[in-house]
């Protein structure tokens, strides 16, 4: 695996590259600053918090939608962080909520086949009913600017089908019962979710 180009070779840092064809890849060595304590999951690289404050600041501003080019600046710096996390194998705690944010600043920017693609990126790497709910109005605005289309009113109601099991605490109930009165004609019945798809 090459290290992706975006993030360079760095030297003098204390992460070792990983030798994926061998059998046994080197440790990389932990450094007090490499781990933060944080209370809700344990420990946390330092790269996924300053990932996170820049998520939280991106996302608070998608939505207002205010602010959204600086936004999807903050964001990108943000995927960056955890891409990094990433190809050093380190288990990062939101994988995926740096895609769906970055796809929802892109929804709201009217760029709506660059937010599909990074909402379906972030839908594949957790089971987040936020990003369901994400892609579904994504969905709709692409079926909005184009003649009825049944794929993508199969697929509207699939990602509402999904966020409806998915959503245990129904924080995007009303919303999704708007969306779903909102479609033209409903499709075939669809099978319950399966392991296959997060």
């Amino acid at each position: 695996m090459e290290r992706p180009p975006h993030l360079g070779d760095h030297q003098g840092n204390n992460h070792q590259r990983r030798d994926l064809e061998g059998a046994n890849p080197p440790e990389k060595p932990l450094q007090l600053n490499d781990l933060v304590e944080a209370e809700y999951v344990g420990f946390m690289y330092l790269s996924e918090i300053l990932a996170m404050a820049r998520w939280g600041i991106a996302y608070t501003n998608a939505e207002r939608n205010t602010n959204l080019p600086r936004s999807l600046e903050l964001i990108e710096i943000a995927q960056l962080y955890i891409d990094e996390l990433l190809y050093l194998t380190c288990p990062v705690h939101f994988p995926a909520d740096c895609l769906d944010c970055k796809g929802w600043i892109l929804f709201r920017m009217g760029r709506i086949e660059d937010a599909i693609s990074s909402l379906q990126r972030a839908i594949s790497l957790s089971s987040d009913p936020k990003g369901y709910f994400h892609l579904a109005l994504a969905y709709e605005k692409k079926l909005q600017a184009s003649k009825l289309d049944e794929n993508l009113l199969q697929e509207i109601h699939i990602c509402c089908q999904y966020v409806q099991e998915l959503d245990i605490k129904e924080e995007y109930a009303l919303q999704v019962g708007e969306i779903l009165k909102r479609l033209p004609s409903k499709p075939p019945p669809i099978e319950p979710m399966t392991e296959g798809r997060n």
